[in-house]
Formats: C-alpha cells, sequence, structure tokens
C-alpha cells in the first residue's frame, strides 16, 4: 500500500506511524496523484535525508560523465549537514563517481544500487556479488550495431544506455531480459533510458535500512528523495520506517505521496527548509539571551552589577 501523509504538520517526533499507512516492500506502485512536499516541522537532529543523484541532485545530461551537482546545491548540503540534519546517498552509480560528484562534501553513500556501501572516506563495503563475466560481453555484442547505446560496467552491475537513441527502448529490454535468463540470481531494472542487471535482492530500500541501523541516523525521522523506478525501494523502506518520500519529475505511479516536477523545484524546497531551521535556532538563542538577560545574566555594569549597562 503507498505510504500516505494526512498532516505532515503534526509529525514532530522520528518513527511517528498515526498519520502514516503502512508499506510492503514488492507491491506495485499505487496511480494516485502525490502531493506537494510541505514545509518540515522536525527539529534537524531528527530529520535524516536519503537522496538519489541523477534527475534528483543533478540534471540530467547526454552521457553519466557529463552530469554535475550544481556548486550551490553542494554548498546546500554542507548547510544542512551543519544544522544538524544527517544525509546520505542513494545511488544507481558507483561510489567512487558520487563522491567525486559531491566534493567536497563528505556524508554516506550507498552505491551500485546497494552493490556498495561507503560510510567514511576512503572505505567501501560491498554487499554484492560479482558480476558474471559472460554478461557485459553479451550485452556490447548486443547493442554494437546500435548508433548511440552504450554499456557501463559498474562493481555488482551492468547498465545499457539508449538516452541518446529512445527508439530502440523495446529493442535493449529484450536484449537484457535473454540476458538475465542465462544469469540466476540476477535482475533486471529500468531507470531513465537505461536498463540495468543486478544481483537480486540488491536495491536502495536495502541500503536505506542499513544507514538507518547506523548511530548517525539511528532513530531519525526517514525522507528518500529520487526519481524512477529504481527509487522506489528506497520510497517503500522510508515509508515502512514511519517516514516520507518525494518524487522529482513528472506526475507517475510511485510509493512516495509527495512529489516535486524537477532538481530546480527539489533544491528550492530543500532551501526554504534550511532557512525554517536557521531562523528557528536564531530565534531560540534570541530567547535564551532575552531569559538571561532578565535573569541577570546580562552584560556587567560599571558598578560591578550584572544587568543593562
Amino acid at each position: 500500500m503507498k505510504c500516505m501523509v494526512e498532516n505532515f504538520a503534526a509529525v514532530r517526533t522520528p518513527h511517528e506511524r498515526s498519520t502514516l499507512g503502512p508499506a510492503a516492500e514488492g507491491m506495485s506502485p499505487v496511480a494516485q496523484q502525490p502531493a506537494l512536499p510541505p514545509d518540515l516541522f522536525l527539529h534537524p537532529s531528527r530529520l535524516a535525508l536519503f537522496l538519489d543523484v541523477d534527475g534528483t541532485l543533478a540534471p540530467f545530461t547526454a552521457r553519466p560523465e557529463m552530469s554535475r551537482i550544481p556548486c550551490a546545491t553542494r554548498k546546500l548540503l554542507k548547510r544542512l549537514q551543519s544544522q544538524g540534519v544527517a544525509l546520505a546517498v542513494l545511488s544507481g552509480r558507483p561510489l567512487a563517481q558520487v563522491r567525486r560528484l559531491l566534493h567536497p562534501v563528505e556524508i554516506p553513500i550507498v552505491g551500485s544500487h546497494g552493490g556498495q556501501l561507503g560510510l567514511q572516506p576512503g572505505r567501501i563495503v560491498r554487499s554484492s556479488p560479482l558480476l558474471p563475466s559472460h554478461l557485459a560481453g553479451r550485452l556490447e555484442n548486443g547493442v554494437s550495431t546500435l548508433p548511440g547505446v552504450w554499456v557501463e560496467k559498474k562493481p555488482g552491475a551492468v547498465a545499457v544506455h539508449w538516452r541518446q537513441a529512445p527508439e530502440v527502448r523495446w529493442t535493449i529490454a529484450e536484449l537484457v531480459q535473454q540476458a538475465v535468463q542465462q544469469a540466476p540470481g540476477w535482475a533486471v531494472m529500468e531507470g531513465h533510458c537505461v536498463h540495468e542487471i543486478k544481483a537480486k535482492g540488491r536495491h536502495k530500500g536495502l541500503g536505506l535500512r542499513r544507514l538507518m541501523n547506523q548511530p548517525a541516523f539511528r532513530g531519525r525521522w526517514p525522507l528518500a528523495v529520487g526519481d524512477d523506478r529504481t527509487d522506489e525501494d528506497a520510497f517503500v523502506a522510508a515509508c515502512g520506517l514511519g517516514g516520507a518520500a518525494i518524487r522529482i519529475g513528472e506526475p507517475a505511479e510511485t510509493h512516495a505521496p509527495w512529489q516535486l516536477p524537477d532538481v530546480a523545484s527539489l533544491a528550492i524546497w530543500l532551501e526554504r527548509q534550511l532557512r525554517r531551521i536557521e531562523v528557528r535556532r536564531v530565534s531560540r538563542s534570541t530567547q535564551l539571551i532575552t531569559k538571561h538577560a532578565g535573569n541577570g545574566f546580562g552584560p556587567k555594569s560599571k558598578e560591578g552589577e550584572y544587568g543593562t549597562a
């Protein structure tokens, strides 16, 4: 069942379940129009953000190596992190690529659709088996006569990109299905203009759950953000833990209760949440200063008494 949020303004504690319906992993998405995400009222120390890269933090480009996360977005992530929000990236890209795109932001990363986990810079934990050697070769032979189509080898996965040749989508779908039939334990997943073969049971939802068991994330309210079917497992996992999800892009069947139209809209929404956090922090600081001054803890006067000089 799709995760539903009736009144997020009332959600102020982690893992609040009273306004969220259950989400069952493995069930097909429910066709229902998601709503725009509201402003959050959680304290930053209770919030965990899980973000995709392509189509979420970074605009789509003709080829993956051309993608960039805008400098303003990386600065925004650093500011959210400095305010106490727990951040992580869930991506289909290899972990090393994600680190380069995020630089200088250092946050936990789940790469290769859950096949890699990086909690600390320079350290990678692989949780996916090695890709059968014949799979990539078979796919490369199959696309050799298709202009604009190429094969990308990943740690524990292989992807066939057809963004520059959308007319061959169904040809690619048939090719990868035939290839995976010769590889027990492996499955096909379709994303934005890409078909991937990955190990069964490895997905972004598994990565999200693993991170939520880490001390930096434990007890927080999870919010997953992504743009395509490869993110749906993360949406289900976040909702299953009492959180929510935002789908980026055109309206589509999804488990996410909220939707934003594009990468720029997400950046604007995140900036607004950051400003709310900063304003509340300044307001609390001002209240504390005023309270202390009223209780005799103001600056010292010339007469040696505490109060207004």
